[in-house]
Parts: structure tokens; sequence; C-alpha cells
């Protein structure tokens, strides 16, 4: 990926990279490099989007205390999200469309170990109860699943066997 790095965070002890995907006036979008941790996804309520997940109470509550200092989490923006719905996060995950035009397929394949924080594809294949991993995103494709990032790096629906969680934040950088 020939995308600016940046370092912000720390994760498991370790400091967490972070893939410039946009810039704009009001800040910077930055999506991680590695797959941080596994979590799988559950509904507070009845709806399956992006505003009634575990996933997204998590992001914006433990993992952005742990993850983050005082001093680094004032260079995090909270930001207006559509997802279909408004939400307002600190932390999150990218939307279809924004994995779609802001990364080729080529990016948003699995390799090297890119998304399985030290493990290869093979590995996180395994892990994953063989069906393969995959990067959930906050789009809903139905009541039930959001879309994925597979690993050839298709975007499609979430077949169970998605585990992967890469974060994305809006950063102001100095």
């Amino acid at each position: 990926m020939s995308k600016r790095i940046i370092t912000l965070g720390t994760w498991d002890g370790k400091p967490i990279e972070w893939i410039v995907l946009k810039e704009e006036s009001f800040g910077t979008l930055v999506f991680s490099k590695l797959a941080l941790f596994s979590l799988d996804l559950s509904w507070n309520g009845t709806s399956g989007t992006w505003q009634y997940s575990s996933l997204r109470e998590y992001l914006n509550g433990e993992f952005y205390n742990k993850a983050f200092s005082a001093d680094e989490k004032k260079k995090i923006i909270n930001c207006f999200l559509k997802s279909p719905e408004s939400t307002k996060d600190n932390v999150f995950l990218l939307s279809k469309e924004e994995a779609e035009t802001l990364m080729t397929q080529d990016e948003r394949k699995c390799g090297n170990g890119t998304w399985c924080n030290g493990h290869n594809c093979t590995d996180c294949y395994k892990y994953s109860h063989n069906h393969g991993t995959c990067v959930y995103l906050r789009t809903p494709q139905n009541s039930h699943y959001m879309y994925a990032i597979h690993p050839s790096g298709s975007i499609n629906q979430d077949y169970g066997g998605c585990i992967s969680i890469r974060p994305a934040i809006y950063i102001r950088e100095e």
C-alpha cells in the first residue's frame, strides 16, 4: 500500500498504525493498518444497524478509552456518520461506500499479515473456523448482516466468518 501511514494510540502494548485514506478541511480519515482484535457483532435492540451494534458501543467506549491517551483523544474528531441513520462517533467502521471508493480491491485484500496482527491469512482462516476472516463494515445489508471486506478484497455480506476489526477515525493533524 503506497498510502501514508501515521501512528496514534496503542493496542496490546503496540503502537497503532493508521493508513491515511482521505484528507479533508475538517480532518483526516484514517483506517487501522492491522486488524486490532476480533469481536462478534450483536445488536443492542431489534435493528441490525450500526446505531444499535455492540461493536459501536465497544469501539467508542472500552477501545477508545484504552487505546488513546488524553492528549491523543484531543486529536480525534467526534463526527456525524450516516450508516443509514446518523450517529456521532469517535471511532467507527468504514462504510461500504468508503471502502469501495477510498481503497482498491488489491488494497482491501488480506495479505502479508496486514489484517491479522502478525498472523498470516492462513492462520486467520483457521482462527475463524474455516470461514475465512473478513473485516466488518458499518453498512447493513439487511436486518441480520452487515457488509464486510472479504480476504479477496471483495465486499459482500458477512456470512458469520467475519471476526476482524479494523477501526477508523477522523483526526486533526498538526
